[in-house]
């Protein structure tokens, strides 16, 4: 499921915008050329980061937004080479266009020329709608929750809607009136039902992997609950491999009023659980407090990080806000300096929970020990230790620790910007460089072709994921299997994608510096894919499985 524009007319599409910046408007009735210059709608339709799309009711032409003229159409002049005089926009489409009369010729225009000359072509704004399934600029937090919890219902609730639906399509019933049903016979004319009853399947609940971590100075097996995947991490146990840093500090990157108190409960209860996980955190360093002239400068973010690693810090906790809107520029400017700047790792928590000893009656979060746990989860690993490996001996990781096969498990992804962004497209390879699948040597680099599938570089980036695997394996050299997992790939491209890919992937074994040319290890080529046009409800209740379907 994705969120798309609704194909409002655009005059309600800019009332809609100004009732979110808090203009007081009824209708479009109420708009005026003053309320769209005063509030910079044109700039806010054309932002850079999207391309809006509008549909002519005179013409069916679509055109881009490049922007709203700043006189009403009544105003806005051009020379009509036709009559051979100057005339205003509102006087020509009365003329040529009589079945469409302007209600509104006391509105502007949209500018929709070429880039280069936007104002070439001038069209009413009442004339237009926007063009159907229009990705909006950014999905919105509220959004998101909206749709992932229209869409992520259980089983018992799904199937019933699946059968309706059904059963709505093969008695033709797609509509309240003529118009609605004519709309969806044609948007859904494709649409075709090869069983008109769910298909049953044969399937097995897989027995959970066991999982081992450290009791004192010996392997403790733990045993996830089959229906949850997940399992407590009881008192007394450690991580396989407890990470340790130079000295770590706290950077304050909000504005607090009231939550100073709480800082020393954090310092004590961050180090107690760093200590009864045997990671050594070093020296606390200190906290470097908020300032909001640095902040409010460009690149305040990362000034105010600075001045913290000023002694050796070989971790920074950052304490930031409680919403998305307000973390989301805070996070990414802490993010791109630690990974492109510095190379120091970075523990972003949240205000609300780390620095609160009460949150809405739920209990305690700022000296809670589980809280402190799921913390640390994530600090470990960023300082570069083991969390925890599967139990030897199992199925899980055979294929793996076959000493007389070394094996590198690779990972491939493309994540691509939200539809309409200009944004680039960042590929990311991963390979493993240990027999427990727990240490991996990553790349990730822009993608010069932007919204393209194909992994640019491959060849190269495999020869470095190589070299890293031969350089912790001295004495087994190269792996003799590697087991690609390819994730991203819509079904149309699995072909294209897999025989390129792979193509590539022997190449890269034959030309790597490391390599005598004669070298072909086993490739084992597979494509996940998470999200697919499966449901599937467990029939011996009733379809009432505990699962999402």
């Amino acid at each position: 499921a994705v969120t798309t524009l609704a194909p409002l007319m655009l005059v309600d599409f800019i009332v809609a915008k100004l009732k979110q910046d808090r203009v007081h408007l009824r209708n479009a009735d109420e708009l005026t050329l003053g309320l769209i210059t005063d509030n910079k709608v044109s700039k806010k339709l054309t932002n850079g980061k999207r391309t809006l799309k509008v549909k002519s009711n005179h013409s069916s032409r679509v055109y881009i937004v490049r922007g709203l003229d700043t006189v009403p159409c009544s105003k806005a002049m051009f020379f009509d080479k036709e009559a051979g005089r100057d005339r205003s926009v509102a006087d020509w489409f009365a003329e040529h266009h009589p079945k469409y009369k302007l209600r509104r010729p006391d509105l502007p225009c949209i500018l929709a020329g070429k880039a280069a000359d936007p104002g070439a072509l001038k069209i009413p704004l009442e004339l237009l709608k926007l063009e159907e399934a229009q990705p909006p600029e950014a999905t919105q937090g509220e959004i998101a929750q909206a749709m992932i919890k229209e869409c992520a219902i259980v089983p018992s609730e799904r199937f019933p809607l699946i059968k309706d639906i059904a059963r709505d399509y093969e008695n033709h019933v797609v509509g309240v009136d003529d118009t609605s049903i004519q709309e969806s016979c044609e948007r859904f004319g494709s649409f075709t039902l090869d069983s008109g009853s769910a298909i049953e399947v044969e399937a097995r609940v897989l027995a959970p992997c066991q999982v081992v971590y450290r009791s004192r100075n010996e392997e403790k097996v733990v045993t996830p609950f089959a229906d949850k995947g997940s399992w407590n991490l009881a008192n007394g146990l450690s991580y396989i491999t407890p990470a340790s840093c130079a000295g770590w500090a706290i950077v304050v990157c909000m504005r607090l009023e009231s939550q100073e108190n709480a800082f020393p409960v954090f310092e004590r209860e961050f180090e107690n659980m760093a200590r009864e996980r045997k990671i050594d955190l070093g020296r606390y360093l200190g906290m470097t407090r908020f300032d909001e002239r640095l902040v409010e400068q460009p690149g305040g973010i990362e000034k105010l990080l600075e001045r913290a690693i000023r002694d050796r810090v070989g971790l920074l906790v950052c304490i930031i806000g409680n919403t998305q809107g307000v973390n989301t520029p805070t996070y990414a400017a802490i993010k791109r300096w630690s990974h492109t700047v510095s190379g120091i790792p970075t523990q972003c928590v949240q205000a609300g929970k780390a620095l609160r000893t009460r949150v809405s009656g739920r209990g305690h979060l700022a000296d809670d020990p589980q809280y402190y746990a799921g913390i640390m989860h994530k600090v470990n690993l960023k300082l570069g230790g083991i969390n925890v490996c599967a139990v030897r001996g199992g199925s899980a990781l055979k294929l793996v620790r076959d000493s007389s096969m070394p094996t590198m498990v690779v990972g491939i992804d493309v994540n691509h910007a939200a539809p309409g962004s200009p944004n680039p497209s960042f590929a990311a390879v991963v390979g493993s460089v240990d027999e427990e699948c727990a240490s991996y040597h990553s790349i990730v680099e822009e993608q010069r072709d932007a919204k393209k599938e194909p992994i640019e570089h491959l060849e190269e980036k495999i020869h470095d994921l190589l070299k890293a695997f031969s350089a912790r394996h001295e004495c087994r050299g190269l792996p003799m299997r590697i087991i690609v997992y390819r994730d991203g790939v819509a079904q149309n491209m699995f072909d294209e994608i897999t025989e390129r890919e792979i193509a590539v992937i022997r190449r890269a074994c034959t030309t790597c510096p490391n390599t005598t040319g004669n070298y072909c290890p086993e490739i084992v080529f597979i494509v996940a894919q998470m999200r697919t046009k499966a449901r599937f409800a467990e029939w011996r209740d009733g379809g009432k499985g505990k699962g999402k379907g």
